[in-house]
């Protein structure tokens, strides 16, 4: 039988904490970002990133590599969806 170090759980515990915090900052982040006009990077045809490093997703397809002014239409878990 494996045993965790002592107080190994209460690291797992801290850590999950940790990451359910930041899941909710994410999200209300992403939130907060709907409606608002943003300069986004296109990384693929569908992809891309704001100024903030949040990840955008295209409702049509456009070319990598440019910059483009989009609106912020929704908010998903962890992506924004932006359209012209």
């Amino acid at each position: 039988m494996s045993r965790r170090p002592r107080g190994a759980h209460q690291a797992w515990r801290r850590a999950a904490l940790l990451r359910a915090r930041g899941e909710a900052r994410l999200q209300a982040f992403l939130n907060a970002e709907v409606g608002a006009m943003r300069d986004i990077l296109v990384e693929t045809p569908d992809t891309g990133r704001t100024p903030h490093f949040a990840l955008a997703r295209f409702e049509t397809a456009m070319a990598p590599g440019a910059v483009i002014k989009a609106r912020v239409l929704s908010a998903s878990a962890n992506h924004l969806t932006v359209g012209m």
